[in-house]
């Protein structure tokens, strides 16, 4: 059995799924797989007209009992109970990275438009509610009332508007001093450049 780092566990939980008695993980880049590969072969499988990249594995390969884990589609779901902020921060950027966009979006104030930086982190809506008081007690900033996305009922969203408040949330996670250092670079090469045309 495989103890996890607070970053594979973001990665577990982002994407993790327990179905007929196994582990099974899907994403179409294979990087996230690649951290959490403790035995099988990765393959790809064609979804949607995308290649998407699937692992399986035994249950008994990863430990997650402790951390109150709950299936990825089940109805309440909340982040885990970690040690300390280092372990809030490996897990935040692994899951950032999977459900984190960072888009530009047209607004309007006092009749002129501008573009804007967005942050939209995706997921079950406590554990969102959760993720967003997290972020307030250790990044300081707001704490944001959780969008419901239409559809199933289960899913919020968490919306950062304010450029200093996104900016403090990725240098929160993406720091060299996290333990374990394991990111994926080029979500975060892309990031940072989004982020400074808006500089």
């Amino acid at each position: 059995m495989h103890h996890l780092t607070s970053y594979q566990l973001g990665i577990v939980y982002s994407l993790g799924s327990i179905v007929d008695s196994r582990w099974v993980f899907r994403h179409y880049n294979r990087y996230f797989l690649e951290q959490i590969h403790f035995c099988n072969s990765i393959y790809k499988q064609e979804y949607k007209g995308k290649t998407q990249y699937v692992l399986k594995m035994p249950l008994d390969v990863i430990d997650v009992s402790g951390y109150n884990y709950t299936n990825r589609n089940s109805d309440q779901r909340d982040i885990p109970i970690l040690d300390s902020e280092s372990d809030y921060k490996e897990f935040v950027r692994a899951y950032i990275e999977i459900h984190g966009r960072l888009d530009i979006r047209n607004a309007i104030s006092h009749g002129k438009r501008y573009k804007q930086l967005r942050l939209r982190i995706y997921g079950n809506y406590v554990m969102m509610e959760s993720l967003s008081r997290l972020l307030n007690e250790y990044v300081d900033v707001g704490i944001k009332k959780v969008s419901e996305e239409a559809g199933n009922g289960k899913t919020g969203i968490l919306y950062y508007q304010s450029r200093d408040e996104i900016v403090r949330v990725f240098e929160w996670v993406d720091r060299d001093d996290v333990v374990g250092g394991n990111k994926c670079e080029e979500y975060w090469d892309e990031i940072w450049e989004m982020v400074k045309m808006f500089e």
